[in-house]
């Protein structure tokens, strides 16, 4: 494909009513189209969104979408749910985050039939390929950090924000909800996460802060926003992820007031959730796996550096001295955890675990670093920003543009 007539981004989510989703594997495809949709406009290339391709083959509706071979359409889906539009040149774009592939992966013939495979990691690339998948690019998801740099946060919606307290979560008895504006007094770490997505340890990740700020005389705030489904989820729900899920692992599940650990399950704007970035001190992500961290991105986006591990996609935005990664150990997932995912019975998955101390000391030097964000952005804005990204298509389509 030497041109591009026109962009044409499919996704399923996109037009399903506001907080569908939030939290599932779907709900990062919505937002990663979301932005392709931008960068495209940003290029001057005409590019519009639709919900289904597979509803457009008859020769009127492709003459209204203006379809031809020099047609790029690209389909944020699911490795289940991705659909052609036919006679166009067909690129699915997928995240992926172990190093064994899933069932549907792993057994569909569908996923051969697109013209290319495009991922946002170096990480799934390799894993693609060594299934034999021939035509994987790394086209990152495009973010515009100059853009990002000219708003000026004036957002009321955080003071209405409601929060529960971590030792509300786990006692049997409901308490006071708390407001945005009572539990933030400074710079606080913060930590974006879909609370039942166990590759994100969310119970090791409380309880390494837990042990860092009583070390530190609870002088610390730490904001947990949990990416959830808000037609299904309230927020009281969070009692039974976080008390059965510290049970099982054997953590210490006493909580003191000085802890300050919250959680906020509210659905929050765009620009509502980039204050609550901008106003943090860091953002912590210990995920033992990532196809692609979107909330580290969108901290750097919004002017805070992370705290995060060094493994798979991560390894791509950040070098190996960056100083306040995380080690962690490869690590084979157990039957029970292995059960959660689709894997085919003679697969062996592996994914990094963070140990409690590693997470503990990295939070630490969190307090002794001085500049992070200023030296280590350069890092992060060249490898998604739109020059980057569009160097990255042109590589994959061998666009004859400059």
């Amino acid at each position: 494909m030497h041109s591009i007539n026109n962009v044409i981004i499919s996704s399923g989510t996109l037009t399903r009513p506001q907080g569908n989703n939030l939290g599932l594997n779907s709900y990062s495809y919505k937002l990663a189209a979301d932005h392709f949709i931008r960068f495209f406009k940003h290029q001057d290339f005409d590019c519009q969104f639709i919900s289904h391709p597979e509803i457009y083959n008859s020769s009127l509706a492709q003459k209204f979408l203006n379809v031809s071979p020099n047609t790029l359409h690209i389909c944020f889906r699911p490795s289940e749910d991705l659909r052609l539009l036919q006679n166009a040149f067909n690129v699915a774009y997928i995240f992926w985050e172990f190093d064994v592939l899933d069932k549907t992966l792993e057994n569909t013939a569908y996923l051969g039939l697109f013209d290319q495979i495009w991922v946002s990691s170096k990480y799934t690339q390799q894993c693609l390929r060594n299934f034999g998948y021939d035509n994987v690019f790394v086209v990152k998801v495009p973010f515009d950090f100059k853009k990002t740099k000219d708003i000026t946060m004036n957002n009321r919606e955080l003071e209405e924000v409601i929060g529960i307290k971590h030792s509300s979560v786990i006692s049997e008895q409901p308490q006071k909800l708390t407001s945005y504006t009572e539990f933030v007094f400074e710079n606080y770490y913060l930590c974006v996460l879909n609370p039942w997505d166990n590759r994100k340890q969310l119970i090791e990740t409380i309880a390494a802060f837990k042990q860092f700020n009583r070390d530190n005389s609870g002088k610390y705030t730490f904001i947990i926003k949990a990416i959830i489904d808000n037609n299904t989820t309230k927020l009281c729900n969070l009692n039974e992820i976080i008390f059965n899920k510290n049970t099982e692992s054997g953590l210490d599940t006493k909580v003191l007031k000085n802890d300050n650990i919250f959680f906020i399950s509210e659905n929050l704007s765009q620009d509502a959730l980039f204050e609550l970035y901008s106003r943090s001190k860091f953002l912590v992500s210990f995920s033992r796996c990532e196809g692609f961290n979107l909330p580290i991105i969108e901290a750097w986006l919004n002017g805070v550096a992370s705290i995060h591990s060094l493994n798979t996609a991560m390894c791509d935005y950040t070098p190996k001295s960056y100083p306040l990664s995380v080690n962690s150990e490869k690590k084979a997932l157990s039957k029970d955890v292995k059960g959660e995912y689709s894997f085919s019975a003679s697969s062996k998955p592996h994914w990094y675990e963070a140990s409690l101390e590693d997470m503990k000391l990295a939070l630490q030097k969190s307090t002794k670093v001085e500049n992070v964000y200023n030296k280590y952005l350069p890092n992060i804005e060249s490898a998604v920003n739109y020059k980057a990204v569009f160097s990255e298509l042109k590589h994959a389509l061998n666009l004859e543009v400059s």
